[in-house]
């Protein structure tokens, strides 16, 4: 798929198969559970259609590491939010400050590793499964290939 700004500032995409040019905003994107059957192993493929021609794009690649790397973040980022909850700075000791100060600082540096370690997991997702824009003519995909275009 390749992305095209049209002179009304609108995203559109441009199915690599049928050309057909339909923007960003009407795409919807599903989720396949059931992956493995298309080549995904232990994996949940997040996926939109082109609306003409029905060719499905993979965009992302999950599987049980990332969703709980993901739950984790949510957790700290909860963790994060709830270390000034109902704390009025006005009122606290200088020594009591700190403290907040270092558990807040302490909470952001986890949040940013397993932030890296998602980003970096879901790299490595992409690149397993070659999750891209199909490059490929029409002509060039053979009948026994996956549905998916990655």
């Amino acid at each position: 798929m390749k992305r095209k700004k049209v002179k009304s500032k609108t995203n559109t995409i441009v199915c690599d198969w049928c050309k057909n040019e339909f923007p960003i905003s009407s795409i919807h994107i599903e989720e396949e559970e059931q992956a493995e059957l298309l080549g995904y192993k232990d994996c949940t493929v997040m996926y939109f259609s082109c609306p003409k021609c029905e060719r499905k794009y993979a965009i992302f690649v999950r599987n049980k590491k990332v969703d709980e790397l993901q739950e984790s973040i949510r957790g700290t980022k909860e963790n994060l939010a709830n270390v000034y909850a109902g704390v009025n700075p006005k009122l606290m000791t200088p020594e009591a400050m700190r403290e907040k100060e270092l558990q807040y600082d302490s909470i952001t540096v986890l949040l940013g590793t397993l932030e890296r370690k998602a980003a970096q997991l879901q790299k490595a997702l992409k690149e397993k499964y070659n999750v891209k824009a199909n490059i490929k003519r029409k002509e060039e995909i053979k009948d026994d290939e996956k549905e998916f275009i990655c």
